[in-house]
């Protein structure tokens, strides 16, 4: 099978938003020992909850109390997904965020690398 070089640019773009949204929450989920950490469950949980947290956001205002309503629903809708604690949710959230800002730099060196720096 041959791929074109849009085609294996589409597949790449896949590859990265995943690593960028449902990994992270999937291991965040592992982590704070969630009945539901799999893949699957995680992405079906980042999707609901970015639904969600944008109603959460258009109903509030983006205020600091919308954002607040909006984190918070996100995390709700965690915690409902992937089977754990309302602070377990929390948990999830932080630290995928964080895992998320360390696989963006991460890429982000690998790109760079990858495009012959330093020099």
């Amino acid at each position: 099978m041959h791929l074109s070089a849009e085609h294996w640019r589409e597949l790449t773009a896949v590859l990265v938003l995943l690593a960028l949204t449902v990994l992270p929450v999937s291991l965040a989920a592992g982590v704070v020992n969630a009945r539901r950490s799999g893949m699957l469950w995680s992405a079906l949980a980042v999707f609901v909850g970015g639904i969600v947290a944008q109603f959460a956001l258009v109903a509030m205002g983006a205020t600091t109390a919308g954002v607040v309503v909006a984190f918070l629903a996100m995390c709700a809708i965690y915690a409902l997904v992937l089977r754990t604690s309302l602070l377990g949710g929390i948990g999830i959230a932080v630290l995928a965020f964080i895992l998320q800002v360390l696989f963006a730099f991460a890429l982000a060196l690998v790109g760079l690398h990858l495009h012959g720096w330093p020099r």
